[in-house]
């Protein structure tokens, strides 16, 4: 069984531990992500959707998204992003929030 994992909205500064490798379905969105680490989901082989938006994101690394085969969907809107790298677009039906520099949407910075 495929699995949706909602964590919006509750206050994260670092990405949940222990996610199932069966989750298809990742929001992260409205929370304090300000870094993802090099290969920080590379064991959810089956996600297909991934919500970042309206986090402190300035930087995702190159490979941030590496062995995610299967997404479709990324969401970055609102963060402070210059950049996103080429391989976290690869195979994507819809990414939103790609261009530069979104604000942020923390209250701290």
């Amino acid at each position: 069984m495929l699995l949706h994992v909602d964590c919006v909205d509750l206050g994260l500064a670092e990405l949940p531990l222990n996610l199932s490798v069966f989750t298809a379905y990742l929001d992260l969105s409205i929370n304090n992500l300000t870094l993802l680490p090099n290969g920080a989901f590379s064991n959810l082989y089956v996600l297909q959707e991934l919500r970042l938006a309206r986090n402190c994101l300035t930087d995702i690394p190159e490979g941030a998204f590496s062995g995610l085969f299967n997404l479709k969907v990324l969401m970055l809107q609102n963060n402070h992003l210059w950049q996103v790298p080429g391989d976290a677009l690869q195979n994507l039906q819809s990414a939103f929030g790609c261009q530069p520099h979104y604000p942020c949407a923390c209250g701290f910075l």
